[in-house]
């Protein structure tokens, strides 16, 4: 899903994530994956808030789906400064 066509579609503002794919995993599990894209510096906290509201968006788009996972990603172009890496590594993005 591309996530600025479709937040705008089901009303929700905020930051997006670049994508969000659905896929079936294990047992018919529902698996989404927020996918954040960056390059260059970045700010880690920025990415974090993108992350967990592409997570707070799939967990509004699986409702009934009880066991439903979210697997967020951060792809980045280039190398991350260790002080940003370890934002990243302190930080949690929490699904339901």
């Amino acid at each position: 899903m591309d996530a600025d066509s479709a937040f705008p579609a089901h009303g929700v503002g905020g930051k997006r994530r670049d994508f969000i794919p659905f896929l079936s995993g294990g047992g018919g599990a529902l698996v989404m994956a927020p996918i954040e894209l960056k390059s260059g510096n970045i700010a880690a906290s920025q990415a974090v808030d993108q992350l967990r509201a592409g997570a707070a968006f799939a967990d509004r788009l699986s409702r009934g789906e009880d066991d439903a996972n979210c697997q967020p990603i951060l792809f980045h172009g280039k190398k991350i400064h260790r002080r940003q890496r370890a934002v990243l590594a302190q930080e949690k993005v929490n699904f339901r």
